[in-house]
């Protein structure tokens, strides 16, 4: 209980500042006075603050600038673009040394000398590796991660009544809405196990449509912490160039795109609920 409120005087100490600020937007002297206008750099500079804060806090709250960077309904478009570099590349280094999962797990099996790092996520760390003359990719949770974010999932928890009091009355109930899904998510996100069965679920779900790629996982090597899956290189849709190189019209990927959820939402009962910028192949 003690490591919570210590959590919680951090958390707020980091945040204290920047919420002083938008609080002054709406009324100078805090209590009274005029709103004030904000240039789009001012804003910049704080989304900046803000995705510095996130890495520095931690897995948890990397994760939660992620989900914001998905959800313009809820902060600008200045926020939602700064945030969205949390989804490139977080340090291998935040929230714990993944090797250590990697030499734990996989070290009687895979040649650690051919480890090489691709990308972190929030919650995970990516490498590829060889193994039996394939090239494949290892998504590897970052260690000791659960405690931490049980921990500051009860911290966000108790900051959540304190942002619906300063939120926009358009803002609250997608704010509420999100706090109401994200702790079961994240949660959820955790056991690696669980997304390899259902990567291999979706997989056969799609196995007459080879327009849809899904990596095929190596169970052997499969854990609660580790997900071993065949690795594709690909590229953003994000990218304005990726889909001219490739031969697809924007359009008929946005098709694509719209179909293949509606059969994973109500065909299949069983779809990707992390929609991030995708990569064609």
């Amino acid at each position: 209980m003690k490591g919570y409120y210590l959590r919680y005087v951090q958390v707020l100490l980091q945040f204290f500042p920047l919420a002083i600020a938008f609080l002054r937007d709406r009324r100078r002297f805090l209590l009274f006075g005029p709103s004030r206008q904000v240039s789009t750099e001012v804003h910049r500079d704080r989304a900046q603050r803000l995705t510095e804060t996130m890495l520095e806090l931690g897995p948890a709250f990397i994760k939660v600038g992620q989900v914001l960077s998905t959800r313009p309904d809820i902060v600008p478009p200045t926020y939602v673009e700064e945030f969205a570099t949390l989804q490139d590349e977080v340090p291998e280094d935040a929230g714990g040394d993944p090797m250590t999962v990697v030499e734990s797990e996989l070290e009687d099996v895979i040649d650690l000398e051919t480890l090489e790092p691709v990308a972190g996520g929030s919650l995970a760390f990516v490498y590829t590796a060889d193994y039996e003359g394939e090239r494949i990719a290892l998504k590897v949770r970052r260690p000791g991660i659960v405690s931490l974010i049980e921990r500051d999932l009860r911290v966000i928890r108790g900051f959540v009544p304190l942002l619906l009091l300063v939120a926009d009355e358009r803002q609250r109930y997608s704010i509420e809405n999100l706090a109401g899904d994200f702790e079961d998510i994240i949660l959820e996100e955790l056991d690696f196990a669980r997304e390899a069965s259902i990567m291999a679920e979706i997989d056969d779900n799609f196995a007459d449509n080879d327009r849809i790629v899904v990596p095929e996982t190596y169970p052997d090597l499969c854990s609660e912490r580790v997900v071993a899956m065949e690795y594709i290189e690909g590229r953003k849709i994000t990218d304005e160039h990726a889909l001219a190189e490739v031969g697809i019209e924007p359009t008929e990927l946005a098709t694509l795109i719209a179909r293949t959820y509606l059969k994973m939402g109500l065909v299949d009962g069983v779809f990707h609920a992390d929609p991030i910028p995708a990569t064609s192949r």
